[in-house]
């Protein structure tokens, strides 16, 4: 079995797509490039795919990172090919990412929130803003002592 990190786009039009269909999307690409799911245990078994935070309904990123967990590796050459249009794959890394910094942009200015899930729906309900005026910009994680950035710029 293999932890891996994957990295994905969230564009116009599927910025407007809640995070579950966001998630089913990718879900069903990873399905078509080969991809052997882990599953839950139970009477529905569900792939395992984890995310540690959803976006606002509306809102872009430029780096989105989705956990799963697969029974043997795929070739991620082919996942481009068959993901919907405004979803892009990034790139992966082994392990999950537990937690991290989300960097956005709204209006020219930059913001970090250690909290996405909590930290952004409060941000625009505060300021009034928009959703589909912000895009998350980039992620920075730890491990250890090393801190990375992880966006594509």
């Amino acid at each position: 079995m293999s932890k891996l990190t994957l990295f994905f786009t969230k564009e116009y039009p599927q910025s407007f797509l809640s995070y579950r269909e966001y998630l089913r999307h990718i879900i069903y690409a990873l399905r078509r490039a080969g991809a052997e799911f882990s599953f839950s245990e139970g009477f529905h078994p569900r792939p395992q795919i984890y995310s540690v935070a959803s976006l606002s309904l509306g809102v872009e990123s430029r780096i989105e990172p989705v956990s799963v967990e697969l029974r043997a590796p795929f070739d991620d050459e082919v996942l481009p090919r068959v993901l919907p249009v405004g979803i892009h794959y990034l790139g992966k890394i082994d392990g999950y990412i537990e937690s991290y910094l989300a960097l956005y942009r709204y209006n020219n200015t930059y913001f970090l929130l250690s909290h996405p899930k909590e930290g952004l729906g409060k941000f625009i309900k505060e300021k009034n803003i928009p959703p589909y005026e912000i895009i998350k910009e980039d992620i920075i994680t730890a491990s250890g002592s090393m801190l990375y950035y992880l966006g594509v710029k």
